[in-house]
């Protein structure tokens, strides 16, 4: 009997572990068919997450990097020492020329070729439209305006300062962006950094927004008196002389200059006005410039497109950690004359440059 009654009991505890077993089983075979909806869900959005991103543009302007900032510095302060070099020698012959009481055929052939060119009639004027303005202005300018050469513009057409074109037959690229959503604009290609620099330097000779500009320059060559003067080159106005106050000052540029002014504070820069144009100095030229009364036949076939400019953001910001290493880098490079556009002074100067950004 006994034997009977432990038997019952047994059979009753394996029906009851056999109970656990099966529900245990359900409950892991409903787990199982959630997984398998959720995975199905997600393999009908995933495609539809895609298709979503081929939507996206395919082009994206590239970062500026250390390594594209060392190359921008070197290529186009050696365009600009370049460039630079020729348009003031070009300003003292001038000035020489004008000193003489008569010409020869060939130096009154030269005289009138620049008149034409620049559309002035006397030498006064040419004199005063020939006067370039320090390199750390326009460094600074093109470090805005490309991005530090990570812009469109600068990579595909050499076209530094975003200049436009209004001129279909002449080589040109579409901006990105049309203006007021409506007109084409187009910038010019140039074969090279040096062809761009020296559009520039014409726009700023003969543009009628930069009078006071030329005014000013033809007194003085300390940037941080200059700049001011450009607050009509960009729809910014003072904002884009303070940018460029922040990028000659961070990057010590000025030492590019010769000769060499240090920063006022920006306190000190005031607005462009004017009735407080600079004093004038006592340079042979400039009080021969003194006498052009007024620009001739401003030409306004070359202005500025504030495309590139109205959008720069301030690239200063980063840049003030490496000013020390910067400031020795462009001292060296100067030292070393880049402007000869030797390739010893380049390779090392490209050396020096690289090891102070990237520190």
């Amino acid at each position: 009997m006994k034997q009977t009654v432990l038997a019952i009991i047994a059979f009753f505890i394996l029906i009851s572990i056999y109970a656990v077993y099966l529900g245990l089983k359900d409950e892991m075979n409903t787990t199982s068919m959630h997984a398998e909806d959720i995975n199905t869900t997600e393999a009908v959005v995933t495609p539809k997450i895609v298709e979503v991103a081929k939507k996206k543009p395919s082009y994206k302007a590239p970062a500026s990097t250390p390594k594209s900032k060392r190359i921008f510095l070197k290529n186009t302060i050696a365009a600009i020492t370049k460039v630079k070099e020729r348009l003031d020698a070009q300003y003292a012959m001038v000035y020489k020329l004008s000193q003489k009481s008569t010409l020869t055929t060939k130096e009154q052939a030269t005289i009138d070729r620049l008149k034409k060119s620049y559309k002035v009639k006397g030498i006064p004027c040419l004199i005063k439209r020939l006067r370039t303005h320090p390199i750390s202005i326009v460094i600074a300018q093109a470090a805005l305006e490309t991005g530090w050469g990570s812009s469109r513009f600068y990579r595909e057409a050499n076209n530094i300062f975003g200049i436009w074109s209004f001129n279909e037959n002449e080589p040109r690229m579409a901006a990105g962006v049309k203006r007021e959503g409506v007109k084409t604009i187009y910038v010019k290609k140039y074969k090279n950094l040096e062809a761009s620099i020296e559009g520039y330097y014409r726009m700023m000779a003969k543009g009628r927004a930069y009078k006071q500009f030329r005014t000013v320059r033809l007194h003085t060559d300390n940037p941080f008196e200059i700049i001011p003067y450009l607050d009509h080159y960009s729809e910014l106005r003072h904002e884009y002389v303070k940018r460029l106050y922040f990028v000659i000052k961070s990057n010590k540029f000025y030492l590019l200059d010769d000769p060499q002014y240090l920063p006022p504070g920006w306190s000190n820069i005031k607005p462009a006005d004017p009735k407080y144009l600079l004093s004038k100095k006592e340079k042979p030229a400039a009080t021969v410039a003194d006498k052009c009364k007024k620009d001739d036949s401003d030409d306004l076939t070359l202005q500025h497109s504030d495309i590139n400019s109205s959008k720069s953001d301030d690239l200063s910001t980063n840049q003030e950690k490496n000013s020390t290493q910067l400031s020795n880098t462009i001292t060296t490079t100067t030292n070393n004359k880049l402007e000869s556009n030797s390739s010893d002074s380049v390779e090392k100067s490209d050396q020096e440059i690289t090891t102070a950004i990237e520190q």
